[in-house]
């Protein structure tokens, strides 16, 4: 039998996609389901995603309740409604879970369905954004008025300011704290893995190959920067990862003439990043819609300078001139990787100041915030700030699919 200390919890972490599905919201979940488990909590990961999806499984340690609740194709996402909202009443009734924390994306029917039901339950209630809504604020703000999501009782948290901001946008009334994601800063730490090649820089980027995260943005750029190369000196670019968007970053490559200049590797494990990141002078995301950047937080904890826009979820902890450099727009990103590639003297100080300095968003501090928000998440119901309540689903060309048992399908 395991021993819990006296004041851990049981929780519920639900997401509409978890393990063995993989990406940034399914990383997190899953690190963030092992670090409470670890400091002694019991902790349940509730999703719809089906045990047979590709990808890495689910950390031993923790609980995952699959509800067995149809899926869109393609978008894995739930449109049967209150057969949902029925498979979630029941496993947060027969968990007799102490808190639920739901992680949303920009559109997450599951996550949001178990914050309604949780505040019909009495169930302290913690509700995390994890994406920039950017044109999606509006139609937040809508389905509030419609179904009033943020009166739910949930305390809401976002991984970002920017994020922040833009749910609080959307739901005046609410006040928005910053979660943010976090890492294991030592993980990621690297020894040079190559001899100093002056007139070469080496530069890497880890990033979906997807129109959200602007792959083609980049090959602009380093078309920009090959042009405007100072005799004697070369650049080397090598983009970790894949997606929908691979066929035309290769078109791009070559109709820019960058294929002695630009690597696609393909989806690296962290251990294969960590041996690119060895073997690199600086990292650079070109995302505008990037909520937090977890990619840009580990090439930093590797000691390299982070080359991020201004206006994305990496300015939350990259600085001007100290951690990275941070662009305006499109030709500043641009100027600004001209400036990494030919500015030896500072990124050798940017890169000297990331291997000395870690982080704020490390799993200790990041832990002990979680532990903080949910605590007061529990408080606000035993003031009866979080009082139950019971709010209309929303209707809509799916409400056939509405009928129908609710089951779960308990794994661990």
């Amino acid at each position: 039998m395991i021993r819990r200390p006296p004041d851990s919890l049981r929780i519920a972490l639900v997401c509409d996609w978890y393990a063995p599905r993989v990406g940034g919201i399914e990383t997190h979940v899953g690190a963030l389901a092992q670090q409470l488990a670890a400091a002694g909590h019991a902790v349940d990961a509730l999703t719809a995603t089906p045990h047979a999806c590709r990808g890495a499984g689910a950390a031993a340690a923790v609980g995952v309740v699959r509800l067995d609740v149809p899926l869109l194709p393609g978008v894995e996402v739930t449109p049967a409604l209150g057969r949902a909202a029925r498979a979630l009443r029941a496993a947060l009734r027969d968990g007799a879970y102490d808190l639920v924390h739901c992680h949303v994306s920009v559109f997450a029917p599951l996550a949001m369905l178990a914050a309604r039901e949780a505040g019909a339950l009495g169930i302290p209630c913690v509700v995390t954004h994890h994406s920039v809504l950017g044109g999606a604020t509006r139609a937040f703000a809508a389905a509030d008025r419609v179904l009033g999501w943020s009166r739910w009782g949930a305390l809401h948290t976002a991984v970002s300011p920017r994020v922040a901001a833009e749910v609080q946008a959307a739901a005046p009334a609410l006040d928005v704290r910053v979660l943010p994601n976090a890492i294991h800063p030592d993980r990621w730490r690297t020894v040079r893995g190559r001899g100093r090649v002056d007139d070469e820089v080496r530069v890497v980027s880890a990033m979906r190959l997807a129109r959200r995260k602007r792959p083609l943005a980049l090959i602009e750029a380093v078309a920009a920067v090959v042009a405007a190369l100072p005799p004697g000196r070369r650049l080397r670019v090598r983009i970790a990862g894949d997606g929908p968007q691979r066929p035309a970053v290769e078109r791009a490559v070559r109709r820019a003439g960058l294929q002695e200049v630009v690597t696609l590797a393909g989806w690296q494990s962290p251990a294969r990043l960590r041996a690119l990141y060895a073997d690199a002078d600086a990292f650079v995301l070109p995302s505008l819609l990037e909520s937090f950047g977890l990619a840009a937080l580990e090439a930093r904890c590797a000691g390299l300078p982070v080359l991020a826009m201004r206006d994305a979820g990496p300015a939350g902890f990259v600085r001007h001139e100290v951690e990275g450099l941070l662009a305006a727009d499109d030709a500043d990103l641009a100027a600004q990787l001209l400036r990494l590639v030919t500015d030896d003297r500072l990124r050798t100080a940017i890169a000297r100041h990331n291997r000395a300095t870690r982080p704020a968003e490390t799993w200790d501090a990041v832990l002990a915030e979680h532990e903080a928000v949910y605590a007061a998440a529990s408080a606000a119901v035993r003031a009866g700030l979080g009082a139950p309540v019971r709010a209309p689903l929303l209707r809509g060309p799916f409400s056939a699919l509405q009928a129908g048992p609710a089951r779960a399908r308990v794994r661990r």
